[in-house]
C-alpha cells in the first residue's frame, strides 16, 4: 500500500507563496524510524536534516502557489477551494492507495469529500482528513516538513530581491516594518505581496500622515 500525506505551509502570511506538499511511501517501518514531527516543532537544522531523509526515502510532489493566484481566490472567499485543487494535484501525481490530509476546512469530512470530488472517478484513492494531522501522522509530518522547507527557500529568494521582509507573517514586527517602509517609499507593492490581505488593505487606504 502506498501511503501519502499532504500538508501546506504559508497559508497565513502576507508575503510569499503558499506551498502544498505530498509525501508517499510503501515501507511504513522506514517512515516510523525517521523521528518525524510537525515542522513547527523542529529547529531549522532538524527540519533540514529530516527534509533530506524524506526526499531520499519518499516519493514527493510540490505545488507552489504565488501571491497573485492566492489573491484571486481570496477575493472570492475561496481559499479552501484553492487548497482543494492543490491537494488534489499532488495526490494525483503520486497515485497513492490512501492519502491522509491536514484539513483546511472546519469540517474535515467535507474537505476529504471535496478532494475526492475534484480527483474524479479516475482516481482510486482513499482520502482521510484530520485537523492537526501533521502532529498525528508521521506521513503528514513529512509533508509538513517538505512544504516548510520549500517555502523557506522561496522566501530566501524573495528577500534577495526585495530585502529582508522577515517571516512574511502579519504577526512578525519585521514584516510589518518592511511593509511600512516600502509603502512610504513607493506606494506600490512587489509581486510577492498578497494584496487581498487585510494588512495590505489597511496600508492601501492610509495616507502619509498615518506614518508621522
Amino acid at each position: 500500500m502506498m501511503l501519502c500525506g499532504v500538508d501546506e505551509a504559508g497559508r497565513g502570511p502576507v508575503i510569499g507563496p503558499l506551498v502544498v506538499a505530498a509525501a508517499a511511501i510503501e515501507d511504513v517501518d522506514i517512515l516510523n524510524s525517521m523521528g518525524l514531527k510537525d515542522s513547527k516543532l523542529l529547529t531549522p537544522t532538524q527540519r533540514k536534516f529530516l527534509n533530506n531523509k524524506i526526499r531520499k526515502h519518499c516519493k514527493f510532489a510540490i505545488e507552489i502557489i504565488d501571491a497573485q493566484t492566492i489573491d484571486s481566490y481570496v477575493k472570492n472567499n475561496e481559499l479552501n477551494k484553492l487548497s482543494i485543487i492543490a491537494f488534489s494535484s499532488v495526490i494525483s501525481k503520486l497515485k497513492p492507495t490512501k492519502a491522509i490530509v491536514d484539513s483546511c476546512d472546519v469540517n474535515p469530512e467535507r474537505f476529504a469529500q471535496n478532494i475526492l470530488n475534484h480527483l474524479g472517478n479516475d482516481t482510486d484513492v482513499e482520502v482521510d482528513s484530520h485537523h492537526k494531522a501533521d502532529t498525528l501522522f508521521p506521513i503528514v509530518s513529512a509533508a509538513s516538513i517538505l512544504a516548510k522547507e520549500v517555502r523557506e527557500s522561496e522566501m530566501q529568494s524573495i528577500k534577495e530581491e526585495i530585502g529582508d521582509c522577515g517571516s512574511g507573517y502579519p504577526s512578525d514586527p519585521k514584516t510589518i516594518a518592511f511593509l511600512s517602509k516600502h509603502w512610504q517609499k513607493s506606494r506600490s507593492w512587489p509581486q510577492y505581496i498578497r494584496q487581498e490581505w487585510k494588512t495590505i488593505k489597511r496600508f492601501n487606504t492610509s495616507t502619509l500622515d498615518d506614518f508621522d
